[in-house]
């Protein structure tokens, strides 16, 4: 059988070459970037150079002007099996990012979509994080950036993400609930309390958009998925998830944010939830902490 990989560099379209670069990344498990971890049992999957249908497809995209060939694989994305380690996935996610003009098109074959925050259409830049941090903590998250806790997608595009990710919010005010929560213990009433309160202001427009993902969004679509498939059990759960998450507006960053995207810091008090002071650089920070080290 004819291997994908010697037949003749006959592109009449776009798609032959992006169905070879796709072709690469998928039987080099090191060039994996669909976040997936890798199994014994789906790096075998991934080692077929000769699959015959894949060169089927391969020979005939070879052959169709631009059109023919984008109906061709609408066709082949119907019929073909579609999970976290399937080729026609890997296809999705080099379709929807570099054939710009028809993302949508693609995009609604994927059957787990991921939906990216964008702060462009928003009328705010920023994402803010609540939480509960000693000043040297905070400091030290200030200077060096926030590092990120990497998952599966599977994980980091849920609606139960718990410590994957950098979870994030589009509203301020819903991060009060993290940077001031009163923490009670059950059997003496008395509050328990770790640090002081902090906000941090992020700026998005510094972080790489396919870093962001819009927890509440993707997970309407995924439902919207669900329920085609009548998968109706994780129909209902995306939904639930969808409604608890949509009240935090979260977007949870799966990549560490650099210090320089941190544009703002607010010290808050945690009984009034009122803003104590904030800071627009570490210096101020650094110089409060000395002072307070002082009395």
């Amino acid at each position: 059988m004819e291997s994908v990989f010697t037949m003749l560099r006959i592109e009449k379209n776009k798609y032959v070459s992006l169905f070879r670069s796709v072709l690469t990344k998928y039987l080099s498990p090191e060039q994996n970037t669909r976040g997936y971890a890798l199994t014994p049992l789906s790096r075998w999957r991934h080692s077929f150079q000769d699959d015959e249908t894949l060169t089927k497809i391969l020979r005939e995209l070879s052959h169709l002007d631009e059109d023919s060939a984008k109906v061709y694989i609408q066709n082949y994305l119907t019929s073909a099996t579609k999970n976290n380690h399937s080729f026609a996935c890997y296809f999705i996610d080099e379709l929807v990012k570099s054939d710009g003009d028809n993302a949508e098109l693609w995009y609604s074959f994927d059957p787990k979509p991921i939906v990216f925050y964008d702060c462009l259409e928003n009328t705010t830049p920023y994402l803010y994080r609540g939480m509960r941090l000693t000043k040297s903590e905070a400091l030290g998250l200030y200077k060096n950036g926030i590092p990120c806790n990497l998952a599966d997608l599977s994980i980091l595009a849920s609606t139960h993400t718990w410590s994957f990710g950098i979870s994030t919010s589009k509203s301020y005010e819903s991060t009060f609930a993290y940077a001031a929560p009163i923490i009670t213990d059950l059997e003496s009433s008395r509050a328990l309390m770790h640090g002081e309160g902090w906000i941090f202001e992020i700026n998005a427009q510094l972080l790489n958009k396919t870093a962001m993902i819009d927890i509440s969004f993707t997970s309407a679509k995924r439902s919207q998925k669900e329920w085609e498939r009548k998968e109706y059990v994780a129909w209902f759960a995306s939904t639930i998830g969808s409604v608890l998450c949509s009240q935090d507006k979260e977007v949870n960053v799966i990549d560490a944010i650099p210090p320089n995207a941190i544009h703002r810091l607010f010290r808050i008090h945690s009984a009034s939830r009122k803003v104590i002071k904030v800071y627009d650089n570490v210096k101020t920070l650094e110089d409060d902490i000395k002072v307070s080290l002082s009395l």
